[in-house]
């Protein structure tokens, strides 16, 4: 999920989803970083708590079928 907030595959708190689908754009007034990619200590949070929601879904799920 850090890598899908990074590289703009998903929205932060400097790039905003514009309408339907994901064409993001800058936005015109953000946090400031000194991170070269714009990443917030709030992004790293959000991405950060996804991705581990994903991540025991994902685990849940395959305990669930028997995988593991």
């Amino acid at each position: 999920m850090l890598t899908a907030v990074r590289f703009g595959l998903a929205p932060s708190a400097n790039r905003l989803v514009q309408g339907t689908g994901l064409k993001l754009t800058e936005a015109k007034q953000g946090q400031l970083s000194g991170d070269p990619a714009g990443m917030t200590a709030s992004d790293v949070l959000y991405a950060g708590s996804v991705g581990h929601a994903l991540g025991v879904g994902i685990t849940m799920g395959l305990r669930g079928i028997g995988a593991i």
